[in-house]
């Protein structure tokens, strides 16, 4: 078995929804210092990993802006909170399975913080690593939009100088 199909089998034993690798070309625009090889200086692919947001949670959110005030902390809780979590959980579990098997370098860019206060960015756009996965495309809101899920998705991604077939 080739090594995107058991990164992606990982992937979806971790309860991840979504699975995407894009090579390092394809973020040249990106800004200085926020690229792939800016991070990995010999990255190859960079894996993007995606969990929707559950419906319930959507409701508990719209619910909250409407009269039911404290289902904001259901969304902040299960919509963010927690899904960071299986997101970096899942990230790091490819990250050790690439570095074990491999024997190649892998930098998880976790699923929301640290990030650069003053520049409002992290180490690497996770939306920007869906989109150039091909997981989805940017909205006029600047969301990474999916298929079948829309912006309700948060992403997390794998930089890796193992070289993988990118997806279209």
């Amino acid at each position: 078995m080739d090594s995107k199909k058991i990164l992606k089998e990982i992937a979806m034993e971790n309860e991840m929804d979504y699975f995407g690798v894009a090579p390092v070309e394809r973020f040249k625009n990106a800004p200085q210092g926020h690229r792939p090889n800016d991070l990995l200086i010999n990255a190859q692919s960079v894996i993007s990993l995606g969990i929707r947001i559950p419906e319930g949670v959507i409701e508990a959110n719209m619910q909250a802006q409407e009269r039911f005030r404290h289902g904001i902390f259901t969304y902040m809780l299960f919509g963010y909170v927690k899904l960071n979590e299986f997101l970096d959980n899942a990230a790091l579990r490819l990250t050790r399975y690439i570095e074990k098997t491999y024997k190649v370098k892998a930098w998880p860019i976790p699923a929301s913080v640290p990030r650069d206060e003053r520049l409002l960015m992290g180490a690497m756009s996770n939306r920007h690593a869906a989109v150039c996965a091909g997981l989805g495309e940017f909205g006029w809101s600047g969301l990474a939009l999916t298929p079948d899920a829309g912006p309700r998705v948060r992403f997390v991604t794998v930089v890796t100088e193992l070289e993988l077939e990118p997806d279209p």
